[in-house]
């Protein structure tokens, strides 16, 4: 029904037809949620904003399972808090 929510398995079953019709393999709706996670946290929004939006209970869900940042994402969120100069 146009304008109410999709149910998990609406969701699964979509995702499994453009699986097929696509052949791309190895993500399923749950990666997705990881890759929105990570992508918000490099684009600075604030972790509990994220964390409000992925409806987690416990913020250290989103933070230690579901960000999946690398030592640069790391690096550059210290340099935009001030805590590390960068170097020319």
């Amino acid at each position: 029904y146009i304008g109410q929510a999709l149910t998990a398995s609406a969701i699964y079953s979509a995702v499994d037809s453009i699986k097929r019709r696509t052949e791309l393999r190895g993500w399923t709706p749950h990666t997705l949620r990881h890759t929105y996670v990570t992508l918000q946290r490099r684009a600075g929004v604030p972790i509990d904003v994220i964390s409000n939006l992925v409806t987690h209970a416990n913020l250290q869900t989103t933070v230690g399972i579901y960000s999946h940042l690398s030592v640069e994402d790391l690096r550059d969120e210290l340099v935009r808090a001030g805590a590390w100069e960068t170097v020319a």
